[in-house]
């Protein structure tokens, strides 16, 4: 009667087993469970990441509503832009465009307008670019959702 030896020696956790097709020997480790506190520090680590992305959804949302109040603000004041337009104005006394240089003592203007005409095609693109950022932002936030 033959008797079978087995040829499987166990070091720290890592078991070395023969290799059937040419004898030499394989290290394989050892699962091992995780403890507890592994399991509470892991559980932390993926709320952490949850509530990181629910905080920037937060932010992307906020951004989105001042976004779309600012459309609807640019929707109104282009519609009396057009009005003034229709009628004929060159230069509104209601509406101003005016970009400032900041100097040392007061903002000084460097440029103003008030042609309603040159304005309206300024608010028009500028809800164009807002629209944009608006479909940005919705994409990001509904990028993760489906």
């Amino acid at each position: 009667m033959e008797k079978k030896i087995s040829k499987t020696a166990t070091v720290d956790s890592k078991e070395s087993t023969p290799n059937a097709t040419n004898g030499a020997v394989k290290t394989v480790e050892a699962k091992k469970t995780p403890t507890r506190a592994e399991k509470a520090q892991s559980i932390k680590e993926i709320l952490e990441d949850q509530l990181r992305d629910i905080t920037r959804k937060k932010q992307l949302a906020d951004h989105r509503e001042v976004f779309v109040a600012k459309r609807n603000e640019l929707k109104d004041l282009k519609k009396q832009l057009q009005q003034q337009a229709i009628e004929g104005t060159f230069e509104s006394d209601d509406f101003k465009l005016t970009f400032t240089t900041k100097s040392n003592y007061r903002d000084s203007d460097s440029f103003r307008i008030s042609n309603p005409e040159m304005l309206t095609k300024f608010v028009v693109f500028l809800e164009d670019e807002i629209g944009k950022a608006i479909e940005k932002i919705e994409d990001e936030l509904l990028h993760d959702v489906a």
